[in-house]
């Protein structure tokens, strides 16, 4: 495929944005008030569309970047779009985005509907911070498009993208969405990516990915967990970096085998998980390099609580809850069943889909309370933990008899109360 010449494509440079701006009801960055000077206009164009490197915790969950959204109506999306957002999602407020794109995904055709064909890009809205955004293909814009992009580096500006509350980011020219390029640089280079201090990520729990940099310690060993249909391993550690701030960070697939404790590394593309409070986590497209520059440095570990996990020895059981439910597909939340058994279909209201029951995952979580040295003790475990020890393909009553039988058996938990593992007692080497 001919990658389109730049001069053939809708272009414009940050001093056209600035004069646009003087009719507010026409500019799709916002009005720029006190602005005397051409100088002084461009400046504010730019603090106001990278103002995201510095969010604050008020507005860090509704932007994705502190733009005015594009007032223009959307296009109405015709009827073969089943893979686009729906139409009560593309009625919702419009995103822009300013930066670069950085990397670019293979194409693929929708599931269901093949006339659908889409690719991801991977767009760089800051020295820190990068997005994927689902292109949705069309006569103008397609690889070629894009790939013209990445090849001279030049910044764009997205505009009326449709985000959707499972996270997902589209750009769909039929709904709206369109880039016009800038032919002048942006505060932050095209690909030089810094890193976020844990600080700035526990403050702002940025959106995308980016790099974070420190040493780890592990505070578990590997195990296997079913993901998306396949088992994958995962290990937890402790991360720290330089200023001394600590943060947990789940470590999957052969990272493990590349990360080791207490040497400095550079985590490229993690993200913010919400599992169990604010952590970090690899990504599917995740990698972790050496920083050799740092051998030696001392990082401030003495201050770092790393073993926070607690331990019985041979409880008695006294009572247990069991409850299974279908969680989304998307989403991973929640799904209420279905009052009617022969209803072969479940809704999801964050994602605002509806699913096959039989594609949904079966998750299980338990209650149980024990006896240990004469206190009551109730604690949670969660589908990972109960299928480890007791296997799957149990029902709600099946697994209550197991949990209410369980003998000789040592349990280790957090500080949340939540069971990490259970394990029996024979096996165990360290109480």
């Amino acid at each position: 495929m001919v990658s389109p010449k730049t001069s053939d494509m809708e272009s414009t440079s940050l001093a056209d944005l600035e004069s646009t701006c003087t009719n507010e009801s026409t500019n799709p960055l916002g009005s720029l008030e006190n602005t005397p000077t051409k100088a002084t206009a461009k400046s504010s164009f730019l603090n106001t569309a990278l103002e995201f490197d510095t969010p604050t915790k008020a507005t860090k969950r509704s932007l994705l970047l502190n733009v005015t959204p594009s007032k223009t109506p959307p296009a109405t999306p015709s009827k073969d779009l089943a893979a686009t957002p729906t139409s009560s999602e593309s009625d919702r407020e419009k995103q822009d985005l300013l930066g670069y794109v950085v990397e670019i995904g293979d194409e693929c055709t929708s599931k269901s509907d093949k006339k659908n064909i889409y690719f991801d890009i991977d767009f760089q809205r800051s020295s820190t911070v990068t997005s994927k955004i689902r292109i949705m293909k069309s006569k103008k814009y397609d690889l070629g498009y894009f790939n013209n992009l990445v090849t001279k580096k030049l910044p764009v500006y997205l505009q009326a993208l449709s985000p959707t509350k499972n996270g997902k980011i589209f750009f769909n020219e039929l709904l709206g969405s369109s880039a016009t390029l800038l032919h002048e640089n942006l505060p932050f280079d095209h690909s030089v990516f810094t890193s976020i201090s844990v600080s700035d990520i526990l403050n702002e729990e940025p959106d995308g990915t980016f790099t974070v940099k420190g040493q780890i310690k592990w505070i578990g060993e590997a195990r296997s967990i079913m993901r998306n249909g396949y088992n994958k391993s995962v290990r937890h550690a402790k991360l720290v970096d330089q200023a001394g701030d600590a943060i947990n960070i789940s470590i999957w697939g052969g990272l493990i085998e590349k990360a080791v404790t207490m040497k400095t590394f550079k985590f490229t593309k993690v993200a913010v998980s919400h599992f169990r409070g604010v952590n970090l986590t690899t990504t599917w497209d995740s990698d972790l390099t050496e920083d050799s520059d740092e051998d030696g440095v001392s990082y401030a570990w003495e201050n770092i609580p790393i073993n926070e996990n607690k331990s019985m020895c041979c409880p008695t059981v006294l009572a247990a809850k069991v409850e299974q439910y279908f969680i989304c597909i998307f989403c991973k939340k929640k799904l209420e069943r279905p009052s009617n058994s022969k209803i072969s279909k479940v809704s999801c209201g964050p994602c605002e889909r509806s699913m096959p029951i039989k594609r949904c995952k079966l998750a299980t979580i338990c209650e149980i309370t024990f006896d240990y040295a004469h206190n009551q003790t109730t604690l949670t475990a969660f589908n990972d933990v109960v299928v480890n020890f007791f296997g799957e393909n149990l029902n709600v009553d099946q697994l209550e008899d197991c949990i209410l039988q369980m003998d000789q058996v040592d349990i280790f938990y957090d500080k949340r109360r939540v069971i990490q593992k259970l394990q029996n007692h024979d096996d165990s080497k360290d109480i």
